[in-house]
């Protein structure tokens, strides 16, 4: 908890501009739901990646991330705050059909497979209108990344939908400690 409070006033300060403020929002948003989600069962998680047929994720994600992705002519930028085998995300994206922007928070889970790490998305909800299920039209994002021998990083999204997308991923920054 006093990272989290020290990650918040640290944003504050930062916030200069309106875009950085922007992404201080969805910083302190994504620190917001991670507390809450901190207190899910470690068990609980484990099934989940063995119900996936999966195993526990032993890599260190720790940190925040953007995961860019696109599908047709739609881009797709997802913030996540990874801690241990668990995380949130919050994507923005332009939605056609409502003519506005669209900002989409799940829960995420870490597993480990033969191909790399997978961040399972869960509980896909429009922050603004707090709509769920399958009247939202957004399937979870399915991300798997894997470290290449030359050092480089791949990445994919397979959505709960089926669709697939190369992703171009960033670390943002670690957790302070």
């Amino acid at each position: 908890m006093i990272t989290e409070t020290l990650f918040v006033r640290s944003c504050i300060v930062r916030a200069k501009s309106a875009k950085t403020l922007t992404n201080t929002l969805l910083g302190l948003m994504l620190v917001a739901f991670f507390i809450v989600l901190s207190s899910a069962d470690a068990q609980a998680q484990a099934s989940i990646c063995r119900q996936n047929s999966l195993q526990e994720n032993r890599a260190n994600f720790d940190g925040y991330w953007e995961m860019g992705f696109s599908t047709g002519a739609t881009r797709y930028i997802a913030k996540l705050l990874i801690k241990g085998n668990t995380g949130v995300s919050i994507t923005e994206y332009y939605d056609d059909n409502l003519s506005r922007k669209r900002r989409i928070k799940q829960v995420l889970v870490l597993c480990q497979s033969t191909v790399g790490v997978v961040i399972l998305g869960f509980r896909p909800t429009d922050m603004d209108t707090n709509q769920t299920g399958k009247s939202l039209t957004y399937s979870a994002d399915n991300f798997v990344i894997s470290r290449q021998p030359d050092g480089k990083v791949v990445a994919f999204n397979r959505d709960d939908a089926g669709t697939l997308a190369q992703v171009d991923v960033k670390f943002l920054r670690a957790l302070e400690r």
